[in-house]
């Protein structure tokens, strides 16, 4: 939610306190900093679907769901960066923290964890990890296979909108209307369309 709609898209404002606390989270959920993140997910919406897409939508298997990604030349990389570098996100000193001390709060987590639950609690952290890390890759191959679903608007990708798993992705497989509004708040444009995290953020906005 955070990462992802606030911070790589800035489709809504929400209070720096959730913000803050949503973006630790999703950082130590092996989901990536929040800053590398954002950079990431641009260069794969300006790519998708092509040899320069950095998420490689077009791995199965093991690869796709240990989180593998397609190294990108270095100017686009550069270029993204020095475009998204007005984002008021890379002036901001916590989420730069996240990300330049990345496995320190990742570490110290663990360790808050084996304090207060002991190894029973690292071991629901780490399988909550890898459960994160999957669930985000399933999403972002699925989204991208034309025969799981179809397609509000005609897109450069093949990007689709699949029905009946916002219990499980909470609205981000409305891929397809996403990438074509990548900055609203919600993908939700047709009335069998819900999308849990676009009603979040429409509560929660400043």
């Amino acid at each position: 939610m955070t990462l992802h709609r606030v911070i790589s898209h800035s489709a809504a404002k929400i209070p720096k306190p959730l913000l803050y606390f949503f973006a630790y989270l999703g950082s130590i959920s092996q989901s990536g900093p929040p800053l590398k993140w954002l950079v990431g997910h641009n260069l794969h919406h300006q790519f998708a679907d092509t040899p320069k897409d950095p998420i490689l939508p077009t791995l199965k298997g093991l690869n796709h769901l240990l989180g593998q990604f397609n190294p990108v030349a270095e100017s686009e990389f550069t270029k993204i960066l020095l475009v998204n570098a007005q984002s008021p996100f890379f002036k901001d000193r916590f989420l730069k923290s996240l990300d330049d001390y990345h496995y320190f709060y990742t570490l110290i987590t663990y360790l808050v964890c084996f304090v207060f639950f002991g190894i029973k609690g690292v071991c629901i952290f780490v399988l909550g990890n890898i459960g994160a890390l999957a669930g985000t890759s399933i999403i972002t191959y699925l989204a991208h296979v034309k025969k799981l679903g179809s397609s509000d608007h005609v897109m450069p990708n093949s990007s689709v909108n699949m029905y009946g798993l916002f219990l499980f992705f909470f609205g981000e497989e409305i891929h397809n209307n996403h990438h074509a509004h990548p900055k609203a708040i919600s993908n939700s444009e047709q009335p069998l369309q819900v999308d849990i995290i676009g009603s979040i953020l429409n509560l929660i906005k400043t």
